[in-house]
């Protein structure tokens, strides 16, 4: 990952909030190969809120020059990362699979194979924590919430 790929993602992103996010921007430049320098307009203390798991999707960086060379479809059929888990499969709208990256230049990590599935209905996500068919359950709200709270097979986290 270089600090050229982090201007590029930013400056390519068009995901939720991407209009309010680039309109905010001032300056961003890659001032060496892996320092950028991102300035806003004025105060943005709900930026980092943004990069946080969840928040939004501006902290996905891609690689520029693997885009540019297989572009936008190449890139969705196999993405590449710089992250612990490297890409084995995605069914758009169902889930997303990744396998550990024994190579990772950190810590290889403990978890070997990760499914991420997309649930847009709360009742079946909390469905499927409720009967074990997955291990977390996100945006869970009102009545599940005390349901996860009854239960002690279950722990609510993030509260």
């Amino acid at each position: 990952m270089t600090a050229e790929d982090v201007v590029f993602s930013f400056k390519n992103y068009n995901g939720g909030n991407a209009e309010f996010l680039k309109n905010r921007i001032e300056k961003l430049e890659a001032v060496n190969p892996y320092l950028f320098r991102l300035a806003f307009k004025g105060p943005f203390p709900d930026f980092f809120n943004y990069l946080l798991p969840g928040g939004s999707t501006i902290a996905w960086v891609v690689p520029k020059k693997y885009i540019e060379k297989v572009g936008e479809a190449g890139f969705k059929r196999h993405p590449v990362g710089c992250g612990p888990y490297k890409f084995v499969e995605f069914m758009p709208g169902v889930r997303m699979v990744g396998e550990a990256f024994e190579e990772y230049w950190r810590k290889v990590p403990n978890i070997k194979r990760i499914e991420v599935y997309f649930v847009q209905e709360t009742s079946a996500r909390f469905a499927k924590i409720k009967t074990g068919e997955v291990d977390i359950a996100s945006s869970l709200h009102g009545v599940l919430v005390d349901q996860v709270k009854k239960d002690p097979k279950l722990t609510l986290a993030g509260r």
